[in-house]
C-alpha cells in the first residue's frame, strides 16, 4: 500500500470529488435531518397495524436501522422492504415510508405506485425526481437536500423517519440531540488532518487487507450492513456482512475450509449485548484469528442511537481510507450507473 494516509494532497488527488469532505459533515446533517422530521406536516390519523419502510441500497439501510433498533418498543412490525413490489397485507392501515435519494430508484417507485392503489398511509422522502411529482397523489414528501451520492445522505434518509415514527407512536419519543454532538466529538478523531498516530479509523483501513467480513449483534447488524456497503462502494472491495447470532448456526463451518485466503475479520460490538453473545464473539475470534486478520470496535454514547451512529461513523471513514490506500477515487459507481443504463 503506497499512499500516505498523512498525506493530506495525496489523498485529495484521489479522492478527486472529496467525499472524505462530505462525511466530515454527517454531525451537521443529523441535525438537518431532525429538523426535517420534526417539520413534516402528516395529514392523516395513525390508526397504524404496520410500517413498511422501502428502499434500494443506501436508501435502504435507514430502515434496516430503524427496525433492529426498535425491534423491542415498536408496538407493531416495521418491514423492510427491498424490490418492486409490497408484501399482499399492505393496506389502509399501513404507513408506507417510500426511501429514495435520486426520487428515480424504479425499484421504490414500482412500490409507491401500489401503495397508493392499496390506499397505505404514505410518506415519500427524496431529493427530488419522479418519486416527488408522484408523491402529490400521497399524504407528505419531505425534500432533502440534493447532489450527494445517496451512501453520503444517511442522516438526512434515516433521521426524518426516525421523528416521524416517533410522532406517530410507532417508536418511542427518544431524544435525538445527544447523537450530533457525540459525532462531532469523533469526528476530531477521525478526519483526514488527523495524523495516522491518533486516527483510528486511518490505523484500522491500514489493517484491512483481502476480503473484509463484518460481524454484528442486535441493532449492530445494520451498522455491519453498511460497513460492507461501503466498503463496496467507496473502496471497491469484496465485503460481507453477518448476523450473529444466526451466523454461528451455518457460516461459522466455512472456516473449517479456509486455506489459503486473505480475510479481515470486523467485530462490531457494544457493552450491553449479553453474555451468551460476548461468550459467541470470544469463540469467533479465538478460531478466526488463525486464519485472519481482526478488528474490533466497541461503540460511544449513552444510547442505542448514538452507539449505532459512532460505529457506523468510524465505518464510513474507514471505508475512505481503504479507497485511498488503493489509490482509488471512493465517489464514481460506474458499475452500478452501467447496469441502470442496460435497465
Amino acid at each position: 500500500m503506497g499512499m500516505d494516509l498523512d498525506d493530506i494532497e495525496g489523498i485529495e488527488r484521489v479522492d478527486r470529488e472529496g467525499m472524505l469532505d462530505v462525511i466530515e459533515k454527517f454531525p451537521e446533517q443529523v441535525g438537518e435531518g431532525i429538523k426535517l422530521g420534526k417539520n413534516a406536516s402528516l395529514p392523516f390519523d395513525f390508526d397504524i397495524d404496520n410500517v413498511i419502510i422501502s428502499g434500494m441500497g443506501g436508501s435502504a439501510i435507514g430502515g434496516e436501522m430503524i427496525a433492529s433498533l426498535f425491534k423491542k418498543e415498536s408496538e407493531v412490525p416495521i418491514i423492510v422492504n427491498r424490490g418492486y413490489e409490497l408484501p399482499a397485507f399492505a393496506g389502509e392501515k399501513t404507513l408506507f415510508i417510500a426511501v429514495s435519494y435520486s426520487g428515480n430508484t424504479e425499484e421504490t417507485l414500482s412500490c409507491f405506485k401500489e401503495a397508493l392503489k392499496k390506499k397505505c398511509k404514505t410518506i415519500a422522502i427524496s431529493s427530488g425526481g419522479k418519486l416527488e411529482k408522484m408523491a402529490e397523489n400521497g399524504d407528505c414528501h419531505i425534500k432533502i437536500p440534493g447532489g450527494m451520492q445517496p451512501r453520503a445522505a444517511l442522516a438526512y434518509l434515516l433521521f426524518p423517519q426516525i421523528e416521524i415514527l416517533k410522532k406517530a407512536g410507532v417508536i418511542p419519543k427518544v431524544d435525538l440531540a445527544g447523537v450530533e454532538k457525540i459525532l462531532s466529538h469523533i469526528r476530531e478523531r477521525l478526519k483526514k488532518d488527523i495524523p495516522t498516530a491518533g486516527n483510528i479509523a486511518k490505523q484500522i483501513a491500514m489493517d484491512v487487507y483481502g476480503t473484509a467480513i463484518i460481524y454484528g449483534h442486535g441493532f449492530m447488524e445494520a451498522a455491519a450492513r453498511r460497513w460492507r456497503q461501503q466498503l463496496n462502494e467507496n473502496a471497491k472491495m469484496m465485503a460481507f456482512d453477518f448476523g450473529v447470532p444466526e451466523s454461528n448456526h451455518n457460516e461459522l463451518m466455512a472456516w473449517e475450509g479456509i486455506e489459503n485466503e486473505e480475510i479481515t475479520c470486523i467485530f462490531l460490538r457494544y457493552e450491553e449485548e449479553g453474555s451468551r453473545i460476548k461468550k459467541r464473539f470470544k469463540f469467533m475470534k479465538e478460531v478466526y484469528e488463525k486464519y485472519a486478520g481482526g478488528v474490533e470496535i466497541f461503540a460511544e454514547g449513552g444510547d442505542k442511537v448514538s452507539q449505532l451512529m459512532h460505529v457506523v461513523y468510524i465505518g464510513d471513514y474507514v471505508s475512505n481510507y481503504c479507497a485511498v490506500l488503493r489509490n482509488i477515487d471512493p465517489t464514481p459507481v460506474t458499475l452500478i450507473q452501467k447496469l441502470k443504463k442496460k435497465l
